[in-house]
């Protein structure tokens, strides 16, 4: 009865000798991607050296491909594999990061993780514990991350036939607890404006170290267009145009491991890329911090450098805004306050379409549900209640 051929990516037994002294050969029958069965050999100084060169070089070469996951390949392996088709598919740097230290902080951990579980063995009672454990230990938000990445290598094994169906898609939904939003009243914008300018104005207790001078700009450019604060940092000269009283956001700043501080060149979403009409305050601000700046030699390629000239580091920033706000009373206040400031007034105004619009929201229920603030208006029943305060009869003394 004939061998049954080795499945690809696999290698039979292995066979070590020594062919002089000091120098081993090891040699194993090798089924690559192409389904031809090939003698794979390595050499080493001695018999167990020889064995894992030659070991590590076979787990080299059946690297998983589209070819190559079944039902015994490991999650670890498929990650990879996932990964390079998100960086493929155009998704921003900073996506594809979150997605790569989600699959190295948790999928792949050491202990918790599910990396060593073969595909066969990923049952969704399996899965369960494991994004339970994550909501445990890192919150909710964590875990819904990292169900949507393990739901995307899953479904990489599933398109190439090694498992019949998602195991991940019987979880348990992850629900992310939303806060109450929060906006400032157009009187807490202009009390916050004001002391803002005579904070960033008045000089230091100790002397030393000057207070950022452009705080007030960066907030009056969030309040005019609802960007976010990485798009404002990325904003440049050439974006700006003061005669047409225009500002065009066409970026964001984000930090990228391996790369640092980089200027993105499209905004976090795609509605996010549009040209503002600004009003006269903030067209007069903007051309003053352009005559400041070339007046001191300063004028670059960015709006908001940082103190050295190179890109603003948005965590730089909100660490400076955390020191302002205290200081000035509006400790609740994040950059992120002002967007959805933004939001909640035109809101008001025009409705939620125009604010949805706006802002660049891909639907109206983002905006509804994480940007303005809804008090729930109860049905006039003034008529009904008015009963209470009616004179009523008199009492006999």
């Amino acid at each position: 009865m004939p061998r049954p051929p080795l499945e690809v990516g696999t290698w039979g037994s292995l066979a070590v000798w020594e062919v002089s002294p000091g120098v081993w050969n090891a040699c194993a029958r090798f089924r690559d991607v192409d389904g031809v069965t090939r003698r794979v050999q390595a050499r080493g100084p001695s018999k167990g050296k020889a064995r894992a060169t030659l070991m590590a070089r076979m787990s080299k070469r059946h690297a998983p491909t589209a070819s190559t996951i079944k039902g015994t390949t490991r999650v670890r392996d498929v990650t990879e594999v996932y990964l390079r088709e998100v960086a493929e598919r155009g998704r921003a740097p900073r996506t594809l990061q979150r997605y790569r230290e989600t699959v190295e902080n948790h999928l792949l951990k050491a202990r918790g993780g599910v990396g060593d579980l073969r595909l066969s063995e990923c049952t969704t009672g399996r899965l369960e514990v494991f994004l339970q454990g994550i909501k445990a230990d890192h919150g909710a938000a964590s875990a819904k991350l990292a169900r949507t990445v393990l739901k995307g290598v899953l479904d990489v094994a599933k398109r190439h036939d090694a498992i019949t169906r998602n195991p991940l898609e019987g979880t348990s939904p992850i629900a992310v607890t939303r806060k109450e939003v929060r906006v400032l009243s157009p009187g807490e914008v202009q009390t916050l404006r004001r002391r803002l300018a005579a904070w960033q104005d008045a000089p230091m207790p100790d002397g030393r170290h000057a207070r950022p001078d452009d705080m007030l700009d960066v907030v009056d450019v969030m309040l005019a267009t609802g960007a976010r604060i990485g798009e404002v940092l990325a904003l440049r000269w050439e974006d700006v145009d003061l005669d047409a009283g225009r500002v065009s956001i066409t970026g964001t700043v984000v930090s990228l491991k391996g790369r640092g501080i980089v200027r993105q060149d499209h905004p976090k979403s795609q509605g996010s890329a549009k040209a503002f009409p600004v009003g006269t305050p903030l067209v007069a601000s903007l051309r003053a911090r352009w005559e400041r700046m070339a007046s001191l030699g300063l004028v670059g390629a960015m709006v908001f450098p940082s103190a050295t000239g190179t890109l603003r580091d948005p965590s730089a920033f909100r660490a400076q805004w955390r020191k302002a706000a205290g200081a000035i009373g509006f400790e609740w206040v994040t950059p992120h306050t002002f967007r959805k400031t933004v939001a909640d007034r035109i809101d008001k105004e025009a409705g939620l379409s125009s604010a949805s619009k706006y802002l660049g929201h891909s639907t109206e229920a983002v905006t509804a549900a994480h940007y303005v603030e809804r008090v729930r208006a109860a049905e006039d029943m003034t008529a009904a209640l008015a009963v209470f305060w009616e004179p009523g009869p008199v009492e006999a003394a």
